[in-house]
């Protein structure tokens, strides 16, 4: 092949490559799958077994009790479990999995979404926990790329009580992306925690959410605790979270199931290299 028509064929391919991507890039906002690539210690997948719970992370919930012939209310419930960073950088993807009770999803709500920092347990021996510190970022988005993620035969579980509310078996994946300009930029190595509670907009809901169980267990448990207003930070504080009385994992440490995913490339980025590449050829075919 002469010069002229190969350095043509790397223009074309180039254009078709460089501009393609671009054009899928804002489409490759979709679901997280286990292989693709993550920016935290390990993914913290959903137990899908029968050790599987899905932990009430509601506001403001109302349980059907049929033993008691009434309604209980469960008061405003938010989670949280701890992570470390592999690379530096904005958290612009987060995934989380959970259900809802008796597979009533409310698509009438949003989840608040908050980063802290790190108060660690001091020595790892107990009885201190290590636990949530200052809010870093929290926003709240909508109930953004859901999808039904599998099936599992689990239970639906209320710390406060340590009752188990009823079944579910529809598990879901929820994919929620930060502008980068919006985000929280975390250090490679440093400790945060991700917070999690759905909101629903009419009060007295009996559609409750729970965020997953997930066997990858990591540093400390994840925490529970009931706030004042949505997304509020506990006044009373963080609880452990632990495995109920009566389950197989009985007094072990409960984690919950997400994963921080890596920043996408920016369409912006790509432009820019394309463009670069253009020149470079443009200026070697005119040596």
């Amino acid at each position: 092949m002469k010069k002229a028509d190969l350095n043509k064929a790397i223009l074309t391919t180039l254009f078709v490559v460089g501009f393609g991507v671009i054009a899928v890039t804002p489409a490759a906002k979709a679901d997280w799958n286990p292989g693709d690539p993550y920016k935290m210690h390990y993914p913290q997948l959903p137990d899908m077994s029968f050790t599987g719970l899905d932990v009430l992370a509601t506001y403001g919930g109302f349980w059907w009790n049929p033993a008691g012939g009434s309604y209980v209310q469960l008061g405003n419930k938010i989670l949280a479990d701890d992570f470390v960073c592999t690379e530096t950088g904005p958290i612009t993807g987060i995934h989380i999995w959970g259900s809802w009770l008796n597979n009533a999803p409310n698509p009438n709500g949003y989840f608040h979404l908050s980063i802290h920092s790190d108060i660690p347990d001091p020595d790892g021996t107990g009885p201190l926990y290590s636990m949530p510190g200052d809010v870093v970022w929290e926003r709240n988005v909508p109930l953004w790329e859901e999808r039904i993620y599998g099936t599992a035969n689990e239970q639906f579980y209320d710390p406060n009580t340590t009752n188990i509310l009823g079944p579910d078996n529809l598990v879901f994946q929820y994919n929620f992306f930060i502008d980068p300009a919006d985000a929280h930029v975390q250090t490679a190595g440093s400790t945060n925690w991700l917070d999690v509670q759905f909101v629903p907009l009419a009060p007295n809901t009996t559609n409750l959410f729970g965020w997953k169980t997930s066997r990858d267990h990591f540093n400390d448990d994840a925490v529970f605790g009931d706030n004042l207003f949505p997304g509020g930070v506990p006044p009373t504080g963080w609880n452990e979270l632990i495995y109920p009385p009566g389950h197989m994992m009985e007094g072990q440490s409960m984690d919950l199931a997400f994963v921080i995913s890596v920043p996408e490339p920016s369409p912006a980025l790509l432009a820019g290299l394309a463009a670069g590449l253009y020149w470079v050829l443009i200026w070697r075919r005119k040596r």
